[in-house]
């Protein structure tokens, strides 16, 4: 098996890094430098991701980009015999595949608005929202896809932590703050905030 990890620190491929370590499987990781001529304009990497973004990891020669699309495709094809994907079929399923995408569409969306002057407050008030929405999920479930610790859950602390460095009010979501103490106990998640 031939996996690479493209990455670059302090982006969006903290959440590809954080899946990686949970999962504990053998990869190359390929550290790129970001920006105007980085590493991710260069046609090498852009006939594996023609977006010029990271994460991208590349499995037995397959590209895959998107960090959403990553945690789907490792969970499959790496996490359901590891305990940390459901399996196919199962209600558990959908709901960690939902929460991935969401984490991506609706939390990472509105944080990105937060850090822009145009759209700060309106940011704000999404990420609030979705906060709400999160702690109502955990009063219910201690994980995202039910009782039991999913990749999703991973993919989802990375935003999570994010919002926590932007200085954003926890004290309004207690069952959130409850899986944000769940999560920091796992030595996977705990070796990359290092």
């Amino acid at each position: 098996m031939t996996l690479i990890f493209y990455f670059a620190p302090y982006s969006a491929a903290v959440s590809t890094q954080a899946v990686l370590a949970e999962l504990d499987i053998p990869h190359e990781v390929k550290t790129l430098k970001l920006g105007d001529g980085g590493d991710t304009k260069s046609t090498e990497f852009l006939a594996l991701n023609p977006n010029g973004t990271i994460p991208l990891i590349v499995h037995n020669g397959n590209p895959v980009f998107e960090s959403a699309a990553i945690a789907i495709y490792l969970g499959e094809t790496f996490g359901v015999d590891k305990g940390l994907f459901p399996r196919a079929g199962s209600p558990q399923r959908g709901a960690a595949i939902q929460w991935i995408v969401w984490a991506t569409v609706v939390l990472d969306a509105a944080a990105r608005n937060m850090t822009l002057p145009d759209t700060k407050e309106r940011g704000a008030e999404t990420v609030n929202k979705a906060l709400r929405i999160l702690d109502g999920v955990f009063g219910k479930n201690d994980y995202l896809a039910g009782q039991e610790y999913t990749l999703a859950d991973t993919h989802l602390s990375t935003t999570v932590h994010w919002l926590q460095a932007l200085q954003i009010d926890f004290t309004p979501f207690p069952t959130l703050q409850k899986w944000i103490g769940r999560l920091d106990a796992r030595p996977a998640l705990r070796s990359i905030r290092e």
